[in-house]
């Protein structure tokens, strides 16, 4: 038999069952420009994902706080966010040799 754990990249909260609601958390950056001499087009692409649980993605504000909740809330921007998610991405390629 085989069991799935679902774990927080933020917080590390893990759950077999996913009653912890883990979804993806990311920034997603694409594009191209036309270099008219060659006839290429040069593309740049970064994608970074992090599976984040429904609290942290609360506390980070990009999910409804429920009305029976007694999760606090500090307030984020937008720039923290991205800064966070950039920073793991970072410290995990460092640790995989990448």
């Amino acid at each position: 038999m085989k069991t799935t754990i679902f774990k927080c990249d933020k917080c590390g909260a893990e759950d077999t069952t996913n009653k912890i609601d883990i979804l993806n958390v990311g920034i997603h950056v694409g594009g191209f420009w036309e270099k008219y001499h060659s006839g290429r087009r040069p593309e740049i692409r970064l994608q970074i994902d992090k599976e984040w649980c429904k609290e942290c993605r609360i506390k980070a504000g990009l999910a409804e706080l429920p009305k029976d909740s007694t999760i606090h809330v500090e307030p984020i921007t937008l720039e923290d966010i991205v800064r966070e998610i950039a920073y793991d991405a970072a410290c995990d390629a460092i640790s995989n040799g990448r």
